[in-house]
């Protein structure tokens, strides 16, 4: 009908019984006077062959293209997306066929990003080796959700598209964000710390100094009443060294040479302790004597502070007073 036959191809077999594909094309022509056809036969095996070959490498590229772990895609000169591979369909929100040749690069990137990625666009194409290969921006999705990316682009070989991969890392950033915040935070707490710690240090120091030049005497003992410290005042007021209170019993025997008043002056400081223990009060003020390391006897008053796993005693000496009342 139509007097020609478009060229179509079959297997065809050689008269040594060897088999070709063949490439057939015909066409109706008059020859002396007398409607003819004539055939023409082509081995196209090795373009066959060629075409198959094309066409198993393309299955290969776009099942590679496909399952890559990122999501890909392929971008033109005008910045247009020409392919992309379902992951990137996922990343943007739409499905593949709103993209392929529909959407440009730039309209999943952020608008303070874009003249940035524009730039790098360019670069890439006119002065490849000043164009980065690896950066980061923040792509929007379809449904306007910001997302940070790490994108790794190059050109592909005889051509102006490009390749590119994108890999969300806004877990990644967030954790950053997290961990930089944290340590932040450490470092405001150890300066905080150590500024605490160096006035805890200064009040100690100034404490200790306190107690050490007191114009009152000061005992600091543990809760078993071995004497830990004494100050000046109370080494000039009653002789005693630390050196010479080796143990809480030595103290008592000392002060308290007379068996029967050290007796009475334990069982005095243990009621006022359970006392104060039973009421939530402060020890009750204690008057006793004692004797000092040359056996001079002082009457005194004594107040006891609880503090932390410690006691401070401190002594005021009323000897004094009472001779004074006695001869008023």
């Amino acid at each position: 009908k139509q007097k020609q036959v478009k060229p179509y191809t079959i297997t065809a077999r050689r008269k040594n019984g060897t088999l070709f594909i063949a490439e057939i094309e015909a066409k109706d022509v008059v020859h002396n006077g007398e409607m003819v056809r004539i055939a023409a036969v082509r081995d196209v095996t090795e373009k066959h062959e060629l075409q198959r070959t094309l066409e198993i490498s393309e299955e290969i590229y776009r099942t590679v293209f496909e399952n890559t772990g990122t999501a890909t895609c392929i971008i033109n000169n005008e910045g247009l997306i020409i392919l992309s591979n379902t992951k990137f369909s996922m990343l943007a929100g739409l499905p593949l066929e709103e993209i392929i040749n529909k959407r440009k690069w730039s309209d999943f990137t952020h608008p303070d990003d874009s003249e940035r990625m524009q730039k790098q666009h360019q670069l890439r194409r006119n002065s490849k080796n000043k164009a980065q290969s690896q950066y980061e921006f923040r792509f929007v999705d379809h449904h306007k959700n910001i997302k940070n990316i790490l994108v790794v682009v190059d050109m592909i070989p005889e051509s102006d598209n490009s390749v590119t991969s994108l890999l969300d890392i806004t877990s990644l950033k967030q954790a950053e964000e997290l961990l930089k915040e944290n340590e932040e935070k450490l470092i405001t707490q150890n300066l905080e710390l150590k500024i605490a710690k160096q006035e805890a240090d200064n009040n100690q120091s100034n404490l200790e100094l306190f107690i050490k030049k007191s114009p009152i005497p000061m005992v600091i003992t543990d809760f078993n009443e071995k004497v830990e410290y004494v100050n000046d005042k109370f080494i000039q007021k009653f002789g005693y060294t630390i050196e010479d209170l080796p143990s809480a019993q030595i103290w008592w025997e000392l002060a308290y040479p007379d068996l029967e008043y050290r007796l009475h002056v334990q069982e005095s400081w243990n009621q006022a302790i359970q006392k104060a223990i039973d009421t939530k009060s402060d020890i009750e003020m204690q008057k006793w004597h004692i004797y000092t390391k040359d056996r001079k006897k002082k009457n005194c008053e004594f107040y006891m502070v609880p503090i932390e796993d410690r006691f401070l005693i401190v002594i005021k000496d009323i000897t004094k007073e009472i001779k004074n009342k006695k001869e008023l």
